[in-house]
């Protein structure tokens, strides 16, 4: 599946030209505030998919991850990890929803963040 005028939500940052290598995704992009509430849209098939390469608190959407999950949605972080709520981090490194085959095709196009050394560097 392709993503050419498939409807997602983000925000337009997420959708700039050096996140997406092979050029920005053809999508009628569109936006709602509330992380987990695109997430249901997603799971109610109001929309195809939902993105965001901003970090997320994971008690904001925990609720959502779970009803497009259960819809049958695939659910990562912005690599492609599954999103982990008995972890550490309380964070998850941005999100990422949509069918199987769309998901497939959105995270093939993105680049993959820059890792940033540690404080003191990378031999500290």
């Amino acid at each position: 599946m392709g993503t050419k005028g498939v409807a997602l939500l983000a925000m337009q940052s997420g959708m700039a030209p050096a996140l997406w290598p092979g050029g920005v995704p053809q999508v009628k992009r569109s936006l709602c505030a509330s992380l987990a509430y695109r997430l249901s849209l997603v799971a109610a098939g109001r929309v195809d998919g939902m993105v965001t390469l901003r970090d997320a608190w994971k008690w904001d959407i925990a609720a959502g991850v779970l009803i497009a999950a259960r819809a049958g949605a695939v659910v990562t972080e912005r690599m492609g990890a599954p999103i982990r709520f008995k972890a550490d981090h309380a964070q998850a490194a941005g999100v990422v929803a949509a069918a199987p085959g769309l998901h497939g095709a959105l995270m093939g196009g993105l680049v993959p963040p820059v890792e940033q050394p540690a404080p003191g560097g990378w031999f500290a």
